[in-house]
């Protein structure tokens, strides 16, 4: 009795470890999900042995079970052994030999869309950070905004938080902590990034983007529509959009004052219009000393040519 026990034992090593042989995972070893794609061996009893996708409420069928199986959430080897007791609790093996492979993910969806250059959906397997699937999307274009957007599913799967996260910082050496490990579920966005409007007297007036909240100014902006013109009022307007009630708020700047670096620079927000208005009575007396100017040339020419 105790050698036919040993010889018992001994078959049913020498099939666990050729049945470990037979499937060897080929994708990292992480919790399973609805939507995955798994390999089931059970050894000499092939009608228990199939490949099958993960159910959407997380359970598999097998043949002569006639309850669903939970797997949602185990590992591979856990579920091994949950086969296992089931096939022995239910007297259908009696020392069954049963392996797991995971043959696709699809339970961990991370999608990136927005100012990248290739918007795509991919499955997070292994280790996968934010850079990571930034640089499976190709990267930011040079419309990016300055924030990058990451919501995370909740139980539900719907979006339970969304986490700001500064673009410059997270490439910058200090970005570790905001290189976030991506677990599956997340959807990232980079929206376009703001601009700020520059009209009136000012070289090359137009639309602007704002590439960092914290870096846009007056300034800033008067440099990018190369200058003022030729007759700035001393006073400017920023035209500015109250975000909760939806009003308009027109703000009144010391221009002369900043551009001679008398009094701070002001900041500006995404959506602002800077408006430089002409400084009309200097632009009248420069007109008028214009004629004047060509009212005495074309005297003191006519004079040159009378007196010849």
């Amino acid at each position: 009795m105790n050698l036919r026990i040993l010889v018992i034992a001994f078959f049913a090593g020498c099939a666990a470890a050729c049945a470990q042989q037979a499937v060897s995972p080929s994708l990292p070893l992480q919790k399973l999900g609805p939507g995955d794609l798994i390999q089931i061996q059970v050894f000499n009893f092939p009608e228990f042995s199939r490949s099958t996708r993960i159910s959407a409420n997380g359970t598999i069928q097998l043949p002569l079970v006639k309850d669903p199986i939970p797997v949602a959430g185990k590992l591979p080897a856990e579920l091994e052994r949950q086969i296992g007791d089931l096939l022995r609790g239910e007297e259908l093996v009696l020392n069954p030999a049963v392996t797991v492979a995971v043959l696709d993910y699809g339970s961990r969806p991370v999608s990136v869309a927005g100012a990248v250059h290739q918007p795509l959906i991919f499955q997070a397997v292994g280790r996968v950070t934010l850079i990571d699937a930034l640089i499976r999307a190709g990267g930011l274009t040079p419309e990016a905004g300055p924030e990058i957007l990451v919501n995370r599913d909740g139980a539900d799967g719907k979006p339970v938080n969304t986490i700001h996260v500064n673009a410059r910082l997270l490439y910058s050496e200090d970005g570790a902590a905001l290189n976030m490990v991506l677990a599956g579920g997340e959807q990232i966005r980079v929206p376009l990034a703001g601009k700020i409007y520059v009209v009136g007297d000012v070289k090359t007036a137009g639309a602007f983007p704002v590439t960092d909240n914290t870096d846009t100014t007056v300034l800033k902006a008067l440099s990018l529509a190369g200058g003022v013109g030729s007759f700035p009022s001393a006073e400017a307007y920023v035209i500015r959009r109250d975000e909760i009630s939806g009003t308009k708020q027109r703000l009144k700047i010391n221009l002369a004052a900043i551009v001679k670096q008398k009094s701070p620079d002001f900041p500006l927000l995404a959506d602002d219009i800077l408006y430089v208005p002409d400084n009309l009575r200097r632009k009248e007396i420069n007109v008028i000393l214009d004629r004047l100017s060509s009212v005495g040339a074309a005297i003191t020419t006519g004079i040159i040519i009378s007196g010849r």
